[in-house]
This record gives C-alpha cells, structure tokens and sequence, in this order.
C-alpha cells in the first residue's frame, strides 16, 4: 500500500470512530423502554441531528433547558440513565430506525424519546430503582401529553406502543394496555389543557378557543383540514382558499405546498399534483400516490378540523 492509500486509509477510519466512546456505567438503576438487559459496557456514539432536534422541540414544550446528554449508544433500544451527577438518554439507532420503518411513522421515534425524558423530568433516575411498573406508566403518561403538544393525534401518539409493544406484563413493565392508556391519559391531559387556555372570558363575553398546535394560518386565511403522511412528521393543512401549507414542528417554519385541485377521475374527490409528485383523496379522506412501480397506494389520510 503507497503512502497515499495509506493516508487516505487511516482517514476513513479515523472520520468512523468519531465520537465514539466506551461508557463504563453502573446502569442497574437505569429506566429503559422495555426492560431488556443492558450491557455494563456500552458503547456511545455522538446523537443524529434529528434526534437533538427533537429532543429540544419536547423540551421546548415544557419550558424546560436540557439538563442531560443525549448518545446514540449499543443499547437494545432507549434508557434514561444516571451517572454521578451527570444525566443520559440513550438509544439505539437501529431500534429507532426499525420501529420508525415498521410503524412508517416518525411519531414513533418521539414517543419513545419523550418517554425517557419523561423518566429524567419525573426525577425517577434519581431513585436508582430501576424500571417499574409505576414509573413507567409515569414516563408513558408524559409521552403522550407532550406529543399532543407537539402536534400528534392519539393514535399516532399510541402507535410504536401498539404496533411493538407486550402484551405481557413483567417485573419492570406494564403490559401493553395499561401502557397504552398511559398514554391516552396524557395527551387528554395536555388536549383539556390546551382548551382551558384557549378560552377567555372578557364583558360576559367568552373567546373562541383556539388549539394552540394549529399553526397560524397565512394572509388571515381559515384552515378546514389537516393532511397526515405515513413517515412525515411534518404537518400540512388545507386552507378556505384551497392552499395548502406545510409546516414543520421542529422549526417552526410555514412553508405554502401547493394548491387544492380539482379532479376529473372518479375515484378522488380532489388532487394535488406537480410536475414529480401526484396525490389524490377520495371521497373517505384517504390519500393516495403512486409507489415505483406506478401502483397507487395509500399513503395518509385526511381529517377535518
């Protein structure tokens, strides 16, 4: 091998390892997401992007600053851990990619990560107890009231829970149902919440209450439906004046999509198409597009606000 094949060898690998390192923790105590063993020697690496950002749009819902680390990490899927003074959340990026591609929902991957900020926000890693059943409907709970806030409905708040969770309780785990009722308790928490807010009583007179998730709709428009695609996280609504409008929860950036259209073929009630994309909603608010082979699929839905 010439020097330069070497050189550009020991780069490759030294741009690999970067950010790895070997966590030695006591992680006896820690909370997980489902209670499998957790090695003592775990291996960390630096958090995506997109996990940070999600973890700062959670916090951001409390009115809280982030008070520990977050690492991707050789863990069976995501713990909320405690070391000395110092707080972690840890999750495998393969779990969450795996649980996001068989749920096609990244709702999925924020439920789990607000369950252990739940852990942490609740002080639970600080009993050094481990996960139990208590706790753990605990941090469920909180899951389910901060993705309200963020803009999810009930069923997609429920749905890593329902598609992976068990059925069968243990020691450290409620079983499914119960976890998932958690949840439910939650998000109508935050849902009554965010209508006691809304509602102001000025002369005898009471405002209209207004759902604090729905983004601000432009130019003084009225939004009369929200559109939901499998493994978008980002949210759209369809205005009076038929425009549509994305809107990305994380950044809080509104962005105009396109335009409602109407449609001359009798199974969509209207479309929306560019030059490279082609969606059609038929008549029960299912949204429809074309996969790589040309077949039309199901890839969302429809709902009126």
């Amino acid at each position: 091998m010439n020097r330069s094949l070497f050189m550009l060898f020991f780069l490759l690998i030294s741009y690999l390892l970067q950010g790895q390192k070997e966590f030695d923790f006591d992680l006896s105590g820690n909370c997980s997401y489902f209670g499998e063993k957790i090695e003592q020697k775990v291996y960390g690496f630096s958090s995506s992007q997109e996990a940070n950002n999600i973890i700062e749009t959670i916090l951001n819902q409390v009115g809280l600053h982030k008070n520990f680390q977050i690492n991707a990490a050789s863990v069976p899927n995501a713990a909320a851990v405690i070391q000395g003074s110092t707080r972690f959340i840890l999750y495998s990026q393969d779990f969450i990619n795996k649980v996001n591609s068989s749920t096609g929902s990244k709702w999925s991957s924020i439920s789990i990560l607000a369950h252990e900020i739940g852990h942490h926000l609740n002080g639970h890693t600080l009993e050094h107890t481990g996960s139990r059943p208590p706790i753990e409907l605990e941090a469920d709970e909180f899951s389910g009231f901060v993705l309200y806030k963020m803009g999810a409905t009930l069923d997609e708040a429920q749905l890593a829970m329902r598609t992976i969770g068990s059925d069968q309780g243990s020691n450290t785990h409620p079983p499914k149902n119960a976890r998932l009722e958690a949840i439910a308790v939650g998000w109508n928490k935050a849902k009554e919440a965010a209508g006691n807010s809304g509602s102001t009583t000025t002369g005898g007179t009471t405002a209209p209450k207004v759902d604090p998730v729905v983004p601000k709709s432009p130019s003084g428009s009225r939004y009369l439906a929200r559109c939901f695609f499998n493994g978008d996280s980002n949210q759209y609504y369809v205005s009076d004046t038929d425009m549509i409008i994305g809107f990305n929860p994380f950044t809080n950036q509104q962005m105009v999509v396109g335009q409602k259209q109407p449609s001359t073929d009798p199974r969509f009630a209207w479309i929306y198409k560019t030059s490279t994309v082609f969606y059609g909603v038929d008549a029960n608010g299912a949204i429809w597009g074309q996969n790589h082979f040309g077949q039309m699929i199901q890839v969302g839905y429809v709902n009126r606000l």
